[in-house]
């Protein structure tokens, strides 16, 4: 969900053309998307190293399975939110959620 967010931001940015350039040619977008990827990478190496050491059937995986868990959820929903702010969505107060 987080990729598909990510790849719809990169799109939507480099079509979309504010003051005359494309929105991906901002440093603001620039850094969001910066910001989303580094974010997906980081879940995505919690995730295979998780597997990794369930495949290797070490003690621990279980641990490690868990903290993948509590980093990739919430960082799926903040990428997901700076899509949704990238394509002009105002961002939802979190007392509203």
């Amino acid at each position: 969900m987080a990729q598909a967010a990510l790849d719809e931001g990169i799109k939507y940015s480099r079509l979309r053309v504010v003051r005359g350039k494309p929105l991906a040619g901002m440093q603001g977008i620039q850094w969001m998307l910066a910001e989303m990827y580094s974010r997906i990478e980081a879940a995505r190496a919690l995730t295979y190293r998780a597997a990794f050491l369930q495949d290797q059937k070490t003690a621990d995986w279980m641990t490690e399975a868990a903290a993948a868990k509590l980093f990739v959820a919430p960082a799926t929903m903040e990428v997901v939110d700076m899509a949704r702010r990238i394509h002009g969505l105002m961002a939802i107060p979190k007392s509203s959620r």
